[in-house]
C-alpha cells in the first residue's frame, strides 16, 4: 500500500521473494524487523531512502547495514533529498515526472 513501492514496480522493479517470506503482516504499508535479521532481505538492489548523502554514508556504514550483500557489494540504489523522496511520497503527476529521471539513475548505479 505505499505508493514508493508502485512508483518503483510501475517502472519494472518487482519486490524480493524475502520481503515477502520475512513479512509480518503486520501492517499493509509497512512491516519491522530487527536489525539482527536484516541480512536475510536478499534482492538483487536495495533501494534506500536518506535526507542527505552523509545520512545515507552513515546508515550503511551501520554494523547491521554491513550484513546485507547488497551493502557490502555496492547494489545499493540510493536516493537522497527530501524533495525527491517526497515526489513520490505521495505522488502527484507533476512530481513524478520532475523526479523519475533521478530514481532511473539511482536504479541504473545500482546494477551496474
Amino acid at each position: 500500500a505505499d505508493s514508493r513501492v508502485e512508483f518503483l514496480t510501475d517502472l519494472g522493479l518487482v519486490s524480493a521473494p524475502s520481503v515477502t517470506e520475512l513479512s509480518t503482516d503486520e501492517s499493509s504499508f509497512y512491516f519491522t524487523m530487527s536489525f539482527e535479521e536484516v541480512g536475510k532481505l536478499t534482492s538483487d538492489i536495495l533501494l534506500s531512502y536518506a535526507d542527505d548523502a552523509a545520512a545515507q554514508e552513515r546508515t550503511l556504514a551501520q554494523p547491521w547495514a554491513q550484513t546485507m550483500q547488497q551493502v557490502t557489494e555496492g547494489r545499493v540504489a540510493t536516493v537522497n533529498g527530501t524533495e525527491l523522496i517526497a515526489a513520490v511520497s505521495p505522488p502527484t503527476v507533476l512530481s513524478l515526472t520532475w523526479g523519475i529521471d533521478a530514481y532511473r539513475e539511482a536504479r541504473a548505479a545500482a546494477v551496474k
